[in-house]
């Protein structure tokens, strides 16, 4: 891929190469530590997480801020992926503890 000229005066490629470079190697390790979670626990790195950060907190209440700031997600952010987590869990438990329907006694 050819360097364009305007570029090599604004920064180096070196910092670049190494920042994307640690960006590749950490999204392979979450790959890898979410595929064992799962597997294993049925969690993901970010219920982990949230556990964690729930588990150490004194009386085990901890404001959205703090638990959206262990994330690295905006307050906003967490309550939307929150929301997504809940209704898909209130789903599958709806669709797997549906009650069987009654007779019909007309």
């Amino acid at each position: 891929m050819p360097r364009r000229p305007e570029l090599r005066h604004a920064m180096s490629i070196a910092p670049l190469d190494l920042f994307l470079n640690i960006g590749r190697a950490h999204a392979s390790l979450n790959l890898k530590l979410q595929e064992e979670l799962g597997a294993f626990h049925g969690l993901d790195y970010e219920d982990v997480t949230l556990l964690h950060r729930l588990l150490s907190a004194e009386d085990g209440c901890v404001s959205a801020a703090d638990l959206a700031r262990s994330l690295g997600l905006s307050i906003s952010a967490w309550l939307r992926k929150a929301c997504r987590k809940s209704t898909l869990r209130s789903l599958r438990f709806a669709t797997t503890t549906r009650p069987s329907p009654e007779p019909f006694n007309g």
